[in-house]
């Protein structure tokens, strides 16, 4: 659902001055009924009837960052004033070597750490004030891929996707159709009730995916998930996310992996010493300007 919080932000940023709509529209939203009033607000727009916007809107599956800068408590500047729109359904490498801002731009889009100046948007949630019980809602729209898997290894693969969709509240009838559903798309619908300690590697990584998927996020974040895999294995897992962005999920990976990055052709960002210094398509940092 819509928050009350985002349509201010998008508003303002907007510069949406028709204070009339601007409230039908916060209605609309707590309503359950705001995409509709956007989409006629949009309308109205495009043919003169309503004030025109400074940027143009996307929709609410978004990732933006504004200005944002992070200080941990020893004083370490992690992130100095990086400012960035990931688009949903994009497919977005983050590049950059170790200590360069990447895990903290990971804490900071899963909402674990907040930032210390700046805005971040993450699909309709502005973590500047999100409440203690919206941040699970909001990380319901993330799924993560850990480098390391993180499965429960006493628990079936179907089990661990199981606790997952328990955990956010999905009934039994939902478990069984979406489970069988996930482990065919990452092809592993014949290790359902294997465990963990019983699959390569490569297997693991994708009960991992799957687990990310379980619960249909907008936004899947990738960290490092190639990194304890061997090249092949490497490049059939960079295959399938390319596969599930190309289903409509937007795609956000961490990845050190060069070749990799060079060999898909996608946007990349790249962060050094907390800024961006490269935000291009095609290549590890060539290619042309994005945007």
């Amino acid at each position: 659902a819509a928050r009350f919080g985002y349509f201010d932000e998008w508003f303002d940023e907007a510069a949406f001055s028709n204070t009339n709509l601007k409230r039908d529209v916060h209605f609309a939203a707590l309503t359950g009924k705001g995409i509709y009033v956007i989409l006629f607000t949009v309308i109205l727009s495009a043919a003169g009837g309503a004030p025109q916007f400074s940027t143009p809107f996307r929709g609410p599956f978004m990732i933006r960052l504004k200005d944002v800068e992070m200080v941990y408590e020893n004083g370490t500047r992690a992130i100095q004033g990086i400012t960035l729109t990931i688009e949903d359904g994009e497919f977005v490498f983050l590049v950059g070597p170790s200590g360069s801002g990447k895990s903290t731009i990971i804490k900071l889009l899963t909402g674990e750490v907040e930032p210390y100046a700046g805005r971040i948007m993450i699909n309709g949630f502005s973590t500047s004030n999100i409440s203690e019980r919206q941040i699970p809602l909001m990380r319901r729209t993330l799924g993560v891929i850990f480098q390391d898997f993180r499965l429960i290894d006493k628990k079936t693969v179907y089990d661990n996707l199981a606790f997952v969709m328990r955990a956010v509240g999905a009934s039994a009838k939902e478990i069984r159709q979406r489970i069988p559903y996930v482990l065919e798309l990452v092809g592993l619908e014949s290790k359902a009730y294997s465990y963990p300690t019983e699959l390569s590697g490569g297997e693991q990584q994708r009960v991992a995916i799957a687990r990310a998927l379980v619960n249909n996020p907008n936004t899947v974040i990738a960290d490092e998930p190639t990194g304890n895999l061997d090249p092949e294995r490497s490049l059939e897992l960079m295959d399938l996310l390319v596969k599930i962005n190309a289903l409509g999920t937007t795609m956000v990976v961490v990845t050190h992996e060069k070749n990799l990055v060079d060999r898909f052709g996608k946007r990349v960002i790249t962060i050094d010493s907390g800024h961006v210094i490269n935000d291009s398509v095609g290549g590890y940092v060539g290619g042309h300007i994005h945007g």
